[in-house]
């Protein structure tokens, strides 16, 4: 098998013998249908906004950096969805912001969750994007693990 990239259709038509690997794939383009039902309100918001793309992925590769009325729609957004992937999504998506914004989303994200995907994603973007009106909250991470993970972070950006 190359690298190349293979669409779902692709590979499941490669797998029609495999019932296992069928059945995987399934599984993969409706958890894609489902994410793309889930985010089509929050895409159509920011495509208003300026932002180009089908997908907030697709609007960080083409879109980036954030205007500030994109980011203030992702902010808002964040709070809205329960899934800690789709939350994913949206705090990565804030690494791409032009300028400084409040980070009490991240922050509030970054508390109410045990996911460590979420809280390792959310750490990235604070020192991707180092938002401001957190710094008391960031200088109690000091001496733990999340202060000494945002602490690497930093250095490596």
């Amino acid at each position: 098998m190359t690298n190349d990239y293979k669409s779902i259709a692709q590979q499941m038509a490669e797998t029609e013998i495999n019932p296992v690997a069928r059945a995987k794939w399934i599984k993969i383009a409706a958890a894609e249908k489902k994410y793309e039902r889930l985010f089509a309100p929050l895409v159509e918001r920011l495509q208003t906004l300026g932002a180009k793309g089908a997908s907030v992925q697709e609007m960080v590769q083409n879109s980036a950096p954030f205007s500030a009325d994109v980011v203030e729609t992702l902010l808002d957004a964040l709070p809205t969805f329960s899934d800690d992937r789709a939350k994913e999504t949206i705090v990565r998506s804030l690494g791409a912001a032009a300028a400084p914004y409040n980070g009490k989303a991240l922050k509030e994200c970054y508390e109410s969750t045990d996911d460590e995907a979420l809280k390792w994603a959310t750490l990235n973007t604070i020192a991707l994007a180092k938002p401001h009106s957190i710094e008391k909250w960031l200088l109690s991470l000091r001496g733990t693990y999340a202060g000494d993970t945002l602490r690497k972070l930093s250095r490596s950006k």
